[in-house]
């Protein structure tokens, strides 16, 4: 398993467990909080998969090899709403300095 996801896997049990053992939702901030760190494991992968992608030189654009596929691929789920990092830590700076904003997000 990759660092960035052990990372995301720590967040969610840190934050997320021990409400749902009790059958209850955390609270928003703590959400807006794991949502974001959530949304910067797929920005952190998507950086280093294009470091990846520039290190394998003339090999990355050569049809049989799969590191363009997965840089696409990579790409592209890096930019689903939820992953959405600079959204989302505005709203968790918001949350920080006590201004609650649930506009326009999902949590």
């Amino acid at each position: 398993m990759c660092l960035a996801c052990e990372e995301q896997e720590y967040f969610f049990r840190v934050w997320c467990v021990d409400f749902l053992a009790r059958g209850e939702m955390p609270p928003l901030k703590q959400r807006v909080e794991y949502k974001f760190h959530n949304a910067v494991v797929a920005e952190r992968c998507s950086l280093l998969a294009s470091r990846l992608f520039k290190a394998a030189g003339t090999a990355g654009i050569a049809s049989e090899l799969p590191f363009g596929r997965i840089l696409s691929d990579i790409n592209v789920a890096r930019q689903h709403i939820s992953n959405q990092f600079e959204q989302l830590g505005r709203s968790y700076g918001a949350f920080l300095f006590g201004i609650e904003n649930n506009k326009d997000f999902m949590v």
